[in-house]
């Protein structure tokens, strides 16, 4: 799983395209989703979403291969 986050989006598509073409060399590409934030963590409903997820800072011990 790759999962890219930052503010501008054209970086980050930019970043993602970057991503696949490298990753794809070594196997295939499974599939993506793109999502947003909506109204600082809410989702469509006004539910608090992600409330069990880590913050952004302290996310990459959780997600990172080394």
């Amino acid at each position: 799983m790759l999962w890219l986050s930052g503010t501008a989006s054209d970086v980050v598509f930019d970043v993602s395209r970057m991503a696949i073409r490298s990753l794809s060399e070594g196997g295939g590409d499974r599939g993506g989703t793109s999502s947003w934030p909506y109204r600082h963590d809410l989702n469509l409903t006004g539910f608090i979403d992600g409330t069990e997820n880590p913050n952004l800072i302290d996310a990459p011990e959780f997600v990172l291969i080394p």
